[in-house]
């Protein structure tokens, strides 16, 4: 066969996009240190672009991200690095203003209102888009001071939960009367989520402890160094975030957990 006439390829080539090795580099530029969590959230980009970008393939999850880590650890620093990395619009909400749907505050979807505002109200770049979601500890279902479970908060985990998981969502963009309703698929939108949870690895501290308290030489002793000593995270794990108030049905819509030195 003469080289004119060999039989040409479909012309398919795969999408390319960084792969873990060169994510990471990519964060050592900007973030100094944390190289555990930069591992957790480069594995977890790749594994979202694979999936966005091979409709087709089943058994890929949403890679959602939980940052775990006290004020100051940069954890929206690592949300901005994400979305230059991968060339995507950011929008960040607090989770401290958001409502379940009917009550005074702000309902879940306007999260996807701040994407549409960074994108101009371009609904396609939106779908493709971060949203960065701060203090989500501030809505854990805690026990008060009368041993009663607070569920403020966890109306709002639930509300969350068809957004991060990925749905059809209506939302309104614009003012006046220009305002519209849009639908947005959240399906392939990333979505971020942040905490410091401060008293998080108090109950780390008692699952590892289970069973060593005790008087005399098998007594823990707390002294004043270790109590203001930083937090260790270290060795959270998902159960203890359940523990301190979130609901499991959200944990596992969020299967990437980077815990972010101080």
């Amino acid at each position: 066969i003469s080289k004119e006439e060999e039989p040409k390829g479909s012309g398919f080539e795969p999408p390319k996009f960084p792969k873990p090795a060169e994510i990471v580099a990519g964060f050592d530029e900007h973030i100094i240190g944390q190289d555990d969590a930069k591992r957790i959230i480069a594995i977890a980009i790749y594994n979202h672009l694979k999936r966005v970008n091979n409709p087709d393939i089943d058994g890929l999850r949403k890679s959602n991200i939980m940052l775990v880590g006290s004020t100051g650890t940069g954890k929206t620093l690592f949300a901005q690095t994400i979305a230059n990395t991968m060339g995507v619009p950011l929008a960040i909400a607090d989770a401290t203003s958001l409502t379940e749907a009917g009550y005074v505050g702000e309902d879940v979807e306007t999260v996807l209102e701040k994407l549409l505002t960074v994108t101009g109200g371009d609904v396609k770049l939106a779908q493709k888009g971060i949203i960065y979601i701060d203090e989500i500890d501030k809505i854990c279902c805690r026990d008060n001071l009368n041993g009663k479970k607070d569920v403020s908060g966890e109306g709002v985990q639930h509300a969350l939960l068809k957004l991060i998981e990925g749905t059809n969502a209506t939302v309104k963009i614009g003012s006046g009367h220009e305002q519209k309703k849009v639908v947005v698929d959240t399906s392939n939108i990333l979505f971020i989520v942040g905490g410091a949870f401060s008293g998080l690895e108090r109950i780390a501290a008692k699952r590892n402890s289970k069973g060593a308290n005790g008087i005399g030489f098998a007594a823990r002793v707390e002294t004043l160094e270790s109590k203001e000593a930083a937090p260790d995270l270290s060795s959270i794990t998902i159960d203890d975030l359940r523990n301190f108030g979130m609901i499991p049905e959200l944990l596992g819509r969020i299967p990437n957990l980077a815990k972010l030195k101080t």
